[in-house]
């Protein structure tokens, strides 16, 4: 029953977002959240988190720095495996900052002592850091993740044919995501 009521949520998200309204999508999504929340459903809380990031950024100018804002608020409080997956969430979420101002970072010098709090004032090695010490925090719990089978998450994912096989388990799933991090050079 609370399926059917998250499938008839989407495709009412779907349709105000083909017409070009996402603020009106926005508000079911933020709904849908909050019901994923108290629910404990952790795919449905997930995807709507994604989709309130796509969603801003059809209409906010500083949409990054606002959903990684929302993400680490929702870090401060979540459990896994929803915390290891806003981990990896928030490290990509910096690495897309980085590359859409990848010319500001090259003008900035080292900072000794930056504002953690404000992104815009970083310099390059904090927000390696910062995506690094993200991707590491979402495997941190190895035997809980590896417990998970990635079927679950199905909402969130747009799966490649057989790509289970090799990423069976959630933990797959984040260790990939960070592989592909750490393997850039």
């Amino acid at each position: 029953m609370a399926q059917n009521k998250y499938d008839s949520q989407w495709k009412e998200v779907e349709s105000l977002v083909r017409k070009g309204l996402p603020q009106s999508a926005l508000s079911i999504v933020d709904s849908i959240c909050l019901d994923a929340k108290t629910d404990n459903n952790a795919p449905q809380f997930l995807k709507a988190a994604l989709y309130q990031i796509r969603l801003k950024s059809d209409y906010q100018e500083d949409f990054m720095e606002t959903s990684i804002g929302d993400v680490s608020r929702e870090l401060e409080t979540a459990t896994s495996p929803v915390k290891d997956v806003l981990y990896s969430i928030r490290a990509e979420l910096y690495w897309r900052y980085y590359e859409g101002n990848r010319y500001k970072f090259y003008e900035r010098t080292r900072v000794s002592n930056p504002d953690l709090s404000d992104i815009k004032t970083w310099d390059m090695q904090t927000l390696v850091d910062a995506v690094r010490k993200d991707y590491l925090a979402s495997l941190a719990e190895p035997a809980i993740l590896q417990k998970i089978n990635l079927e679950e998450f199905d909402p969130i994912l747009e799966p490649e044919s057989d790509s289970k096989i090799y990423r069976p388990t959630l933990y797959d799933f984040l260790a990939n995501r960070a592989l592909d991090f750490f393997n850039n050079e």
